[in-house]
C-alpha cells in the first residue's frame, strides 16, 4: 500500500451522497448532507443520478378544447391494468375516456355531467375497487366507470334492479292469454326489487275464471331485511289475441307493462289471486311499467351536497368503500362500492373535533382507518357500524387527499407542518408530531412553497428506487411547479424543478405519468415522468451543494491537496462542472468542467469501463470546504462519490 507523507489517514474512502439540511448552519452541517439539491436522486449507494425527463406521451380528449382534470390507472375484475380520465370532449364537455394502454387511444365512454374545470382539478377524488372508479368533486354527482362500459352517474349506477321473476301459469287454452305474475320486495327506501318466487298453481286466466275459490296462488321466499312485497299482474302470451300486453320471459324491466294488485306485509310469503278478491283493479285494468327508482345511494346527497372524495378502507377484510362531505362519512356496504343502503350494512357517522372539521382525507393502515382533517388525524379500529370505534387522536392533519401515499408498514402525507410519516403510531407512542423525518428540510418548505395551495399536493411512490415524491405549488404559484423527494432508504431529501403536474399514477411496469396543471402547454396531454434527458426539450439543470467539510482548526500547514470525484461512465456520456470553496464561502474557484474523457484545468486519475476518477486541485489552505455539482447538458449524469485529500504539515505531494 502507497504512504502517504503527511495524511491524516492512508485508507481510500468515498463520501456518500446525503439529504438536504436545511436546518443546519455552514458550521454545523454535516460532512455527507448538501445545503442544496435540486434534480437529482439519492441512491442506495450514496450516489446521485440526474433525475429523468418528462414529455408528452398522449392526448386525451379534444385539441379543440383542452383540459384534462383527472387522470389514474386501475385494474379490471380480471386484474388487467386500465387507464382512465375525466378531459373535454369536441363541444366542451367534461367526458370520461379509458383505455387499455397508457399511451394507447382512449376511448370516449360518454359525458360525466361535472362542471368544475380549470384549476379546480384538485378537487376531484376518486377510489379504485373491484374493477371500477368513483370519482367526486364535491359539487357534481360523482361518477362510476367501468372499463368499456358507458360511464353513469352514482346514482344511476346505484339504481335497484326492477321486478325482473315473471312467474306466469303455462296452461292457457287456445284463444285466451294466460297470468303472468312478478313478485319483489318492498325496501327501507320504499321501492322495490326482484323476488324469486315458483310458478303458480292454479286456472288460466280467461276474464272470468278466477274467483274466491278459483286462483292462482303464488309464493316465494322471504328476502332477509325486506319491510313488505308487491305482487304484480300481467297477461302472457295467448294464440290470436289481438293487442294482448306481454313481456315474454326476458323480464319487466326491459320492455314489460304489469299492474300492481296487492301489497302484503314482509310476514306474507304466499298470495292468491283471483277477481273476486280486487274486482276493480281488473275492472280498470290500467298495466305501467314496473321500474325501479329505488337507488342505493343517500337521498341527503341529492338534497345537501354530494360526496368531496372516495376512498378503500380496510383492504382484504371488512373492505368498504368510505365516502365523506365536511365532517360526515358514509361507509358503503360490504365489498360493494355502489351500495350504500343501511338495509345492506351500510352506515354513517360524524367526525367531530379539532379546530376545523372538514374532512381532507381518509386512509387505512393494517386495522387502522385515519381519517384527517386538516389540523387532527382521528384514528379508527374496525371498520363495520358493530365495531367501528375512534382509538385515539392525534394532532397532525392532512392538506390533501392525494397527498397520501402507503409505503409497506406506513402512511407518507402531507401534513400541517410539511410532510409526515405515522410510523411511530405503529410502535404504540403517543405521537403530537408523528416522526421527525422531514424536521430538517421544514424551514424550507415554508420559505420555498406557498402555503395557502397546498391543497393541490399531489404524490406518489416510485418502488423500483424507494422513493416518495410529492409535487408542490412554489412560492407564489397556485399551480404544482416543484417537487419535494424523500428517499426513505436513506431517509435524504431532494427537490425537482419544473415539476407542473398533478393525478400522478404508475403502472404495471413502473412507469410514472400525470397530467399536468392546467396551463397554456398541452393541457390535455398525459405526461410520461420519467424518460428522455430533458423536459420536453428544456435542458435540466442539476445543482448538488455540498455540505462543509471542516478540517476543525485553523492551521496553516493544513493542505486540502486535491478532490477526486468518482462517476459513472457505463451509463453513456456526460458533462458535468464542480465547483469548491473553502472557509465558508469566503473564496471560491471557477466551475471545472468534467466529461467521460476530458477535464478542464485537472487530470484524470484512473479509467474503467464503469467509472472515471476526475482528480480536481485545489488552491488555497483553507479550513473547510464545500463541492458543488452542476449538470446542464442534455446528457445523463450518475456521480458515485467523492474523496478528498487533506495532509498536514505542509506536504503537498
Amino acid at each position: 500500500m502507497v504512504n502517504y507523507p503527511g495524511r491524516f489517514t492512508q485508507q481510500m474512502w468515498t463520501k456518500n451522497f446525503g439529504g438536504i439540511d436545511a436546518k443546519a448552519t455552514v458550521l454545523n452541517i454535516g460532512d455527507n448532507e448538501a445545503a442544496d439539491i435540486t434534480n437529482w436522486n439519492i441512491g442506495l449507494s450514496g450516489a446521485i443520478t440526474r433525475r429523468d425527463g418528462t414529455a408528452p406521451l398522449v392526448t386525451i380528449g379534444d385539441n379543440a378544447h383542452p383540459q384534462a382534470v383527472w387522470w389514474s390507472p386501475f385494474y379490471d375484475t380480471d386484474g388487467t391494468q386500465r387507464f382512465a380520465a375525466i378531459a373535454k370532449d369536441s363541444a366542451g364537455n367534461l367526458d370520461f375516456w379509458d383505455a387499455s394502454l397508457v399511451g394507447g387511444a382512449y376511448t370516449n365512454r360518454g359525458p360525466t355531467g361535472m362542471t368544475l374545470s380549470g384549476s379546480d382539478n384538485y378537487k376531484y377524488i376518486h377510489a379504485n375497487w373491484k374493477g371500477s372508479v368513483l370519482v367526486a368533486n364535491g359539487t357534481d354527482t360523482p361518477i362510476y366507470g367501468v372499463y368499456g362500459s358507458t360511464v353513469q352517474d352514482l346514482k344511476t349506477a346505484s339504481l335497484l334492479s326492477g321486478p325482473t321473476v315473471v312467474i306466469q301459469n303455462p296452461t292457457g287454452s287456445s284463444g285466451f292469454p294466460y297470468a303472468k305474475y312478478a313478485v319483489s320486495a318492498l325496501t327501507a327506501r320504499g321501492e322495490t326489487v326482484a323476488v324469486q318466487a315458483s310458478n303458480p298453481s292454479g286456472v288460466a286466466w280467461d276474464w272470468n275464471s278466477l274467483t274466491a275459490t278459483v286462483y292462482n296462488a303464488i309464493a316465494w321466499s322471504p328476502v332477509s331485511g325486506a319491510i313488505g312485497y308487491r305482487i304484480y299482474f300481467a297477461l302472457g302470451s295467448g294464440a290470436g289475441i289481438s293487442g294482448e300486453r306481454s313481456v315474454g320471459q326476458t323480464g319487466v324491466t326491459d320492455s314489460g307493462r304489469y299492474t300492481l294488485i296487492m301489497d302484503v306485509p314482509a310476514t306474507v310469503t304466499s298470495y292468491n289471486d283471483n277477481v273476486a278478491v280486487l274486482p276493480a283493479v281488473y275492472a280498470n285494468y290500467t298495466p305501467m311499467k314496473t321500474v325501479s327508482s329505488a337507488y342505493r345511494t343517500w337521498t341527503d346527497w341529492e338534497t345537501n351536497g354530494w360526496p368531496h372524495g372516495f376512498a378503500v378502507v380496510a383492504r382484504g377484510r371488512d373492505e368498504r368503500c368510505f365516502a365523506w362531505r365536511e365532517n360526515y362519512v358514509w361507509a358503503s356496504a360490504l365489498n360493494n362500492p355502489i351500495d350504500w343502503l343501511s338495509l345492506n350494512d351500510a352506515f354513517a357517522f360524524s367526525v367531530d373535533g379539532g379546530t376545523d372539521k372538514t374532512i381532507t382525507a381518509i386512509t387505512s393502515l393494517y386495522e387502522y382507518i385515519l381519517i384527517f382533517t386538516k389540523t387532527q388525524c382521528f384514528v379508527y379500529t374496525g371498520a363495520s357500524q358493530q365495531d367501528i370505534t375512534l382509538q385515539k387522536v392525534i394532532g397532525r392533519g392532512c392538506v390533501s387527499q392525494r397527498s397520501v401515499v402507503n409505503v409497506e408498514g406506513d402512511v407518507y402525507f402531507w401534513s400541517d407542518y410539511g410532510p409526515t410519516s405515522f410510523k411511530r403510531i405503529m410502535s404504540g407512542a403517543d405521537i403530537s408530531s408523528s416522526t421527525d423525518f422531514n424536521k430538517r428540510i421544514q424551514n424550507q418548505i415554508f420559505t420555498d412553497t406557498n402555503v395557502d395551495e397546498w391543497r393541490r399536493i399531489s404524490g406518489y411512490r416510485y418502488i423500483p428506487e424507494n422513493r416518495v415524491v410529492w409535487a408542490v405549488p412554489g412560492v407564489g404559484q397556485t399551480k404544482n411547479t416543484m417537487a419535494y423527494v424523500y428517499q426513505f432508504d436513506v431517509n435524504g431529501w431532494s427537490k425537482y424543478d419544473n415539476w407542473e403536474f398533478t393525478h400522478c399514477g404508475i403502472d404495471a411496469s413502473y412507469g410514472v405519468y400525470g397530467l399536468r396543471e392546467p396551463d397554456t402547454n398541452s393541457e390535455n396531454s398525459l405526461w410520461n415522468l420519467m424518460t428522455g434527458n430533458d423536459d420536453n426539450t428544456v435542458a435540466i439543470t442539476a445543482s448538488y451543494k455540498t455540505g462543509w467539510y471542516d478540517m476543525r482548526s485553523w492551521d496553516t500547514r493544513k493542505r486540502l491537496i486535491f478532490t477526486d470525484i468518482v462517476t459513472d461512465r457505463s451509463i453513456g456520456n456526460y458533462t458535468f462542472s464542480v465547483t469548491w470553496s473553502w472557509d465558508y464561502g469566503i473564496q471560491t474557484s471557477l466551475p471545472i468542467t468534467c466529461t467521460q474523457t476530458t477535464t478542464d484545468g485537472c487530470t484524470i486519475e484512473t479509467t474503467s469501463s464503469t467509472t472515471t476518477e476526475h482528480r480536481v486541485f485545489a488552491d488555497g489552505i483553507g479550513s473547510a470546504f464545500q463541492l458543488e455539482f452542476i449538470s446542464t447538458a442534455k446528457l445523463p449524469c450518475k456521480i458515485i462519490g467523492w474523496r478528498p485529500e487533506v495532509r498536514g504539515k505542509g506536504v503537498r505531494k
